[in-house]
């Protein structure tokens, strides 16, 4: 079972990038067709226009990867609970999808932003917050208590991949290891 879950997590990270990489070019035709680019300067180091939507390419590889796994059923049955919670988790980065393509396109102010990320960080762990269940946490586990501090704390590095205007490796040291 334990080869079955790991072969399973591969296919899914592999329909995601795939998905990623497919949807890019085109997501770069038509920011550039619609003139949703960032352009050189200040504190952008790249040396041409760029594209700022392609978290539409991200977003789009984030839900086939999420609605793959509903495949997966008959393998690995889930209960309604986790159906919930999974649907949850697509509800909460649609909202955030939307509000952080709305920033790229005409800059939001950082409140809206925040209000949206909050939103969207109770969205996903909403399940655990009316679910009074108990877990017994006997192998050092986390539980979903500290999953939703996790969450909670994770929420305000959404923006961490704006790091790349300041440096490409440090966004890739922050997406990797926080």
């Amino acid at each position: 079972m334990p080869l079955l879950i790991a072969a399973l997590l591969v296919l899914t990270f592999l329909v995601a990038f795939a998905t990623t990489a497919l949807l890019m070019p085109g997501v770069m035709r038509l920011s550039e067709r619609r003139g949703w680019v960032q352009q050189p300067g200040g504190r952008r180091l790249h040396a041409r226009p760029t594209s700022n939507i392609g978290g539409v390419a991200i977003y789009g590889g984030f839900v086939a990867a999420m609605l793959l796994t509903f495949a997966f059923e008959p393998l690995l049955p889930r209960s309604g609970f986790e159906r919930l919670r999974v649907l949850l988790l697509l509800a909460g980065g649609t909202l955030l999808f939307l509000v952080m393509w709305r920033d790229d396109v005409v800059e939001l102010p950082p409140l809206p932003k925040f209000v949206a990320q909050v939103a969207a960080a109770l969205i996903a762990v909403g399940p655990y917050l009316w679910d009074h269940t108990r877990y017994p946490d006997v192998e050092g586990q986390l539980t979903e208590a500290r999953g939703i501090v996790l969450t909670a704390f994770k929420f305000p590095f959404v923006n961490q991949i704006n790091l790349w205007d300041l440096s490409p490796w440090l966004a890739i040291i922050a997406t990797v290891f926080w």
